[in-house]
């Protein structure tokens, strides 16, 4: 009898699940999508206080990463579970604030490369790349003084963009889940 199979170029995420696994997790992803198109900044904040939540124990963690060694560990090895404590902290009780954060160094990160880019444009080569890289450049300009001059409404299009890619990807694997009993990965 003939297993059907699924062949993926370099995608191995779902090698092995069952049926059940996939629609669950795909359950799961449908509702967190629909959360974030619903309630954006709110969701946002829940899973920043989560990730709080999951930095404050990796942090704790961290200190006693080389018990095993019985060495004694230097300064700098002490920094990054100290450092991860305070964001996992400070992310639990200014989730937003965070968020915020997060997202100022996102439009920075678009006006410098949109500007950058503006800067590329002036070099002496010619071609159908001058003409993209132009639109790039502006588009990227663009977000980025959007971003920066409606900071709130921005970081709730962003979440609202994870929400439908969430929501995407859930009925997606919800109808892998259903069209198959287990998903294997041709080698």
């Amino acid at each position: 009898m003939a297993t059907r199979k699924m062949a993926f170029i370099g995608v191995n995420m779902l090698n092995g699940f069952t049926r059940p696994v996939l629609l669950v997790r795909g359950l799961v992803c449908m509702i967190l999508g629909v959360l974030l198109i619903a309630l954006p900044l709110g969701t946002l904040e829940i899973l920043m206080q989560i990730l709080g939540i999951v930095l404050v124990i990796n942090g704790i963690g961290g200190f006693f990463a080389d018990v095993d060694n019985l060495q004694v560990k230097s300064p700098a090895g002490w920094l990054y579970p100290i450092l991860t404590v305070i964001l996992g902290v400070f992310a639990f009780f200014a989730p937003l604030a965070l968020g915020l954060g997060v997202f100022w160094v996102i439009a920075a990160w678009f006006l410098v490369s949109g500007l950058t880019q503006a800067g590329l444009l002036f070099l002496p080569y010619a071609g159908s790349s001058k003409l993209l890289m132009g639109m790039s450049a502006i588009i990227n300009i663009i977000l980025g003084l959007l971003f920066i001059s409606h900071p709130f409404s921005g970081l709730a299009a962003m979440v609202w963009l994870a929400g439908v890619f969430l929501s995407a990807g859930g009925l997606l694997t919800i109808i892998i889940g259903c069209c198959l009993k287990v998903v294997r990965i041709q080698d």
